[in-house]
């Protein structure tokens, strides 16, 4: 499973620089440059609540699902007899 990064079209549509961002959001001048650059694997619920609320956007159109490749479900089937005796 995998999330686009739309935090560099949103500036960019605002003509806005990484460092107004940071200014701006109170957010840290080092996360908004992981963010623009989509470096980040991971956020808070706060960092997401803090961006929704200065793009006044929806946490979706912030970070769009992207699917990725389908990777094949393996379901094993019980084996017949006897399960194996625990020797102590």
């Amino acid at each position: 499973m995998a999330f686009g990064n739309k935090i560099s079209t949103l500036l960019g549509e605002r003509r806005q620089s990484i460092t107004d961002f940071s200014r701006r959001s109170g957010i840290s001048y080092t996360t908004c440059y992981d963010l623009y650059h989509a470096k980040t694997k991971q956020i808070t619920f706060d960092l997401l609540d803090r961006l929704c609320a200065y793009f006044e956007v929806e946490p979706w159109e912030l970070f769009p699902y992207v699917p990725g490749p389908s990777e094949e479900l393996v379901i094993e089937k019980p084996r017949r007899g006897r399960p194996p005796s625990s020797k102590e």
